[in-house]
């Protein structure tokens, strides 16, 4: 677990770039989503993600771990400076709530893990319920527990990141052994 989350934190630029592994796929979408895939970090199973930057520093990734398969989410919210333990496994839950332009709401509640004051993950996604809905509504809004801020992500052109992260799956294989 422990190599799991520095090599999360490296992903989502707190390391140097150099401690990174070998891209073997780079895109991006007119949406805002840039889609790649790396292998050969020492610290990281190889992986595909997409992943949306903010002008002030936040991100958030969807990824899929090419070695075990997991898919889950990464979101980071430079506002935040949560206290709770890292890395502790259960006990922390954000609620998702996605937001149709029609006015239409659906969500649920999931656990998180503390990867540092910033960062949370979001394991062992539902994946048909998670990326139907990040398919079909227009935001989604993390409800952080207390009096964490809470975090908004814009889904327009998830449906063209995620086809594209297919791809970046769909190639993976030439460059990453199990």
């Amino acid at each position: 677990m422990n190599k799991i989350m520095v090599g999360l934190v490296s992903l989502l630029g707190f390391v140097s770039p150099a401690a990174a592994g070998d891209v073997f796929y780079s895109t991006s979408t007119n949406g805002g989503w840039d889609i790649v895939g790396e292998y050969n970090d020492l610290k990281l199973n190889p992986a595909c993600y997409i992943k949306r930057d903010y002008a002030d520093g936040s991100k958030f990734m969807m990824i899929k771990d090419l070695k075990d398969g997991e898919i889950y989410f990464m979101n980071r919210n430079v506002e935040w400076n949560i206290s709770d333990e890292p890395g502790k496994k259960d006990g922390y839950q954000v609620r998702l709530v996605f937001y149709k332009s029609n006015g239409e709401v659906s969500g649920g509640v999931v656990q998180y893990i503390l990867v540092n004051k910033n960062t949370i993950r979001v394991p062992d996604l539902n994946v048909e319920k998670f990326v139907k809905s990040v398919f079909e509504y227009a935001r989604m809004v993390l409800i952080m527990p207390g009096n964490i801020q809470n975090a908004e992500i814009t889904l327009n052109g998830t449906r063209d990141a995620i086809s594209k992260m297919s791809d970046c799956i769909d190639v993976s294989s030439k460059y990453v052994k199990n």
